[in-house]
């Protein structure tokens, strides 16, 4: 998490059906909600803003096995054991993990997870959907996660037209029809300066938004 240099972790290894864990062990956020509500919560841990990601064999073969052993060649995906071989790399108990899979597979049989809110469940956490809860959960694959400056959404106020805003100085609430902001003549942005049109969270795609 305090490498200067992060690898981005692509969002299908939640859409998967990735499990974010904290130091604990325990789920503490709807794996497919926001990445904004998803970074709130990762920066309330008492970790400040690390979590783990875990892949069972189901999810794990939904994001697909050759993507994730070219992040294990390089060091970022670590792959486990069952619950015990996860648990003794977590460093937590093997029953809290059994526990917190319990818990997820009575969600997704449910309907909805009572602790996040979860309504959609992509895969079973640690085993085929009808595999024994005794069993050892076959494969676990793990990352470390954490939020970061991957994208520049804004830095110029902008009008409908694209058109660079510079504000008003004239303290005078009644001066220019109580506008705050005045075109800049002559002035347009374009690109990733103007991505303030996103909002809160960026729109998914290839920065086609920006290029037109």
């Amino acid at each position: 998490p305090d490498a200067r240099t992060k690898w981005l972790a692509p969002e299908a290894l939640r859409g998967s059906g990735g499990v974010l864990l904290d130091a604990a062990g325990r789920r503490f956020v709807d794996e497919l909600e926001k990445r904004s509500v998803v970074t709130r919560a990762m920066f309330a841990l008492p970790s400040k803003g690390h979590a783990r990601l875990v892949l069972g064999e189901v999810a794990a073969a939904a994001f697909g096995l050759p993507t994730l052993a070219f992040y294990e060649k390089r060091g970022l995906v670590a792959q486990h054991d069952g619950f015990a071989g996860l648990a003794e790399h977590l460093g937590v108990p093997e029953t809290t993990l059994r526990d917190e899979a319990g818990k997820y597979d009575a969600a997704a049989a449910h309907g909805k997870d009572p602790l996040t809110g979860k309504t959609v469940f992509p895969s079973p956490f640690g085993r085929a959907a009808g595999e024994a809860a005794e069993s050892n959960g076959g494969t676990f694959f793990s990352l470390i996660v954490t939020p970061a400056l991957h994208y520049c959404m804004g830095g110029l106020r902008i009008g409908e037209s694209a058109e660079v805003l510079r504000e008003l100085a004239d303290a005078d609430p009644d001066a220019h029809g109580g506008a705050r902001f005045a075109p800049i003549r002559g002035l347009y942005a374009a690109g990733e300066v103007t991505g303030g049109v996103h909002g809160q969270n960026r729109l998914a795609g290839n920065s086609l938004l920006e290029c037109v």
